[in-house]
């Protein structure tokens, strides 16, 4: 299980703030919308629930039934039509990684290190929120799943003026959250993840809230 656990938190890794390909800055052709980009990447999560082969590729044929079963049960939900979207704009960063780890950024001393590497970390917490949040409310195997299911890509758009998360709601399915990072000129990476608490985000808002912080967020749907 552990070995497992690794395999896929190394998935995680490939696209969370990444390499971003390089964009001219301009017109860009008519694409699909980042509300469209993110029920593809929920789509596509979907599928990889429902197919056997993809599964089979990571966990093996010795897996933990109870994987396959939380896998099963993500898988059936309809993420087609969502009930509501929010958009978490950029700007809690370290103090939601403070409220959700224990730990306090302060000790890490990153007013030592160059503004770059700075501005990177304070990206790579914001945009692991939604990760932090499935890893706060359950077990290892479920952020496990959740790791496996992740999906990425990177497009063009005009749309992303600020780096933000979107969260998708489902009458019959787990919320969805979808990070929209900025790359150079007008690349965007979108990484989608399911959120395993079927409150959130008002869980995570009123956990945000009871600790005295503003929420920059906003319902666009």
């Amino acid at each position: 299980m552990k070995k497992q656990v690794l395999v896929i938190a190394a998935l995680m890794a490939v696209c969370l703030v990444a390499v971003f390909a390089r964009g001219k800055a301009g017109a860009v052709r008519k694409g699909k919308t980042l509300l469209e980009q993110g029920l593809s990447l929920s789509a596509l999560m979907k599928e990889k629930a429902g197919c056997g082969a993809y599964i089979d590729m990571f966990l093996g044929p010795y897996a933990d039934p109870s994987l396959r079963e939380k896998i099963k049960e993500i898988g059936a939900g309809d993420v087609s039509d969502p009930t509501a979207v929010y958009r978490i704009n950029d700007g809690l960063g370290t103090e939601i990684f403070d409220l959700m780890s224990g730990n306090s950024m302060a000790e890490f001393n990153l007013e030592e290190v160059s503004p770059a590497l700075k501005d990177e970390v304070e990206k790579r917490i914001f945009y692991s929120i939604p990760s932090f949040w499935t890893g706060f409310t359950v077990n290892a195997e479920g952020l496990a799943v959740v790791s496996l299911l992740s999906s990425e890509k990177t497009f063009d758009s005009n749309e992303l003026s600020k780096n933000c998360i979107y969260v998708f709601t489902f009458k019959d399915a787990y919320p969805v959250a979808v990070s929209f990072i900025r790359g150079e000129g007008i690349s965007v990476c979108a990484r989608a993840t399911f959120i395993l608490d079927k409150d959130f985000p008002a869980s995570y808002f009123d956990m945000v809230l009871e600790n005295g912080h503003k929420i920059d967020v906003e319902k666009i749907q």
